[in-house]
């Protein structure tokens, strides 16, 4: 089944939102940095969703999606 392009991005679109909220609530729930395993695992959550992020924006400002490249 193939997506329409459209439908493509509003659920990178989505997705990216998702990534943008969760960075926003590891930043105000990490606790004050001492060195804690919470504190770095959090630190750690934080850069995989903004990894994520990051690869989403680079999808959605492409001009086209090649179906070429799904096969």
């Amino acid at each position: 089944m193939l997506l329409s392009e459209q439908l493509l991005r509003q659920m990178l679109q989505a997705d990216l939102d998702y990534m943008r909220n969760r960075i926003k609530e590891i930043e105000e729930q990490r606790p004050p940095s001492n060195g804690d395993f919470t504190a770095g695992w959090n630190l750690g959550r934080q850069s995989a969703y903004e990894l994520a992020a990051r690869c989403i924006e680079r999808a959605l400002t492409a001009s086209t999606i090649d179906p070429a490249r799904e096969e």
